[in-house]
């Protein structure tokens, strides 16, 4: 499949070189025999037309290139109507030129930071109106990736957080969407050409029924970012106190199966199936964790995990109401599930974690500043956590430079936590 280069003639040699390697690039990764994608290919002096054919509401949206949904319907080539539409000129306008015409600093050094912000929401079945600039702190310095995990959403929300939240100089670059769980991976479009075609996956633990099933398991993307491997896990554990032991053990089903070989992992962008995790102990024995992790979790040279982990605090309500009203939230910290499991080894080893210096998340009565005021009566808890490891054999560095909370968004039981992640001693230009 030859790739047409009528329109480069105004270009450099090295221009024309990086146009025809992501070209390729994009071509191998929409053509690809494991994806649900029908490809609809016309060469034209105009470029190449692409067409996506969505079976489900729960697909993936893979590789989006220099496309928003309002241009969904543009025609290429006066009679086919392309999903994604590439041009030369379109490509190194909107990909690889800054807003000042500068070329992006990805292609003038060897090494560069990459600036990743990251946000999980348990939306509570609520719809996201008027405050999704502010879950994504649009109006403050945008970042180069966006990483959305959201938990009890009644829909997509994909179109909302790149049109609305972001506008045009950022693209959906894939979604994994099983049921009322939600992770979507938005770029800046400087930086398209280093991404390498996603993975998805998606896992079931479990869940429960109600009017947004509450489904329990996670759905993950994989990518490389120049010659950076990356995986985020969104997930959904278990809910209440006496149930750690179980958040435990989904935690190891997930980690051994997401992209697993044995389990029919690795599954290109576009294909919508779900896998049941089978049951394994709390904590797995070296034989066990050795067979079933996946090779591309063992190489990733970084896992970001987020999402509503459902550790709760194992305190009385008084007690913790009281340190929370006299901001003596690190008292809690030794009471806290997950930092507990996390000591002694228990699950999520070699996670790191920034320090919990913001109020419980969870839960509040919506609309409120106040605590769950029903007869429940549950306690304050940081129900909601983001946690990234970085590969043994990696060189890239991570700096955590923000944890938080989001306490102006009021409309769920949950408030939302972010966190900004700056990687360094990226050294390849073009994703492998």
């Amino acid at each position: 499949m030859g790739l047409c280069l009528g329109k480069c003639a105004h270009l450099s040699p090295q221009e024309r070189q990086l146009w025809a390697c992501c070209g390729r690039k994009i071509i191998e990764g929409l053509r690809d025999a494991e994806t649900a994608q029908l490809l609809v290919f016309n060469a034209t002096e105009s470029g190449r037309a692409f067409k996506n054919d969505p079976k489900t509401e729960e697909e993936v949206f893979g590789y989006n290139i220099g496309s928003q949904k309002d241009t969904a319907s543009a025609k290429c080539d006066g009679r086919v109507e392309a999903d994604i539409c590439v041009d030369p000129d379109r490509v190194f306008d909107e990909h690889i030129l800054t807003e000042s015409g500068e070329k992006s600093t990805f292609l003038q050094s060897q090494s560069s930071d990459l600036s990743v912000y990251i946000v999980t929401w348990n939306m509570n079945g609520k719809a996201l109106v008027d405050n999704i600039a502010e879950l994504l702190e649009a109006h403050g310095d945008h970042h180069d990736l966006y990483i959305v995990g959201l938990q009890e959403a009644h829909h997509s929300i994909a179109e909302s957080l790149v049109k609305e939240a972001l506008g045009e100089k950022y693209s959906l670059v894939a979604a994994a969407v099983m049921l009322s769980l939600q992770l979507f991976v938005i770029a800046r479009k400087t930086i398209l050409p280093f991404i390498s075609k996603p993975m998805v996956d998606k896992i079931s633990v479990g869940g429960l029924g109600g009017v947004v099933g509450r489904q329990k398991g996670a759905v993950a993307v994989a990518f490389r970012f120049k010659g950076v491997s990356l995986l985020f896990i969104a997930c959904h554990l278990a809910p209440h106190e006496s149930n750690v032991g179980e958040r435990n053990a989904q935690f190891h089903r997930i980690y051994q199966n997401v992209f697993s070989k044995q389990h029919g992992g690795g599954l290109c962008s576009g294909c919508s199936c779900v896998r049941n995790a089978a049951a394994v102990a709390d904590e797995p024995g070296p034989c066990m964790d050795h067979a079933f992790r996946s090779n591309f979790i063992e190489q990733a040279d970084m896992i970001v995990w987020l999402g509503d982990l459902n550790y709760r605090v194992e305190m009385s309500r008084n007690s913790v109401s009281f340190l929370i009203s006299h901001k003596l939230e690190e008292v809690l910290w030794s009471k806290d599930q997950l930092s507990r499991a996390l000591k002694k080894g228990q699950a999520f080893n070699g996670f790191i974690e920034g320090p919990l210096s913001f109020k419980p998340t969870y839960k509040f009565d919506v609309g409120t500043d106040n605590y769950d005021s029903s007869h429940k009566e549950r306690v304050p808890s940081w129900t909601d956590r983001i946690l990234y490891k970085v590969g043994s054999s990696s060189d890239l560095k991570v700096n955590m430079r923000g944890y938080n909370s989001i306490n102006s968004i009021k409309t769920s039981d949950h408030r939302p936590v972010k966190a900004l992640l700056t990687l360094s001693n990226i050294k390849e230009n073009i994703a492998q």
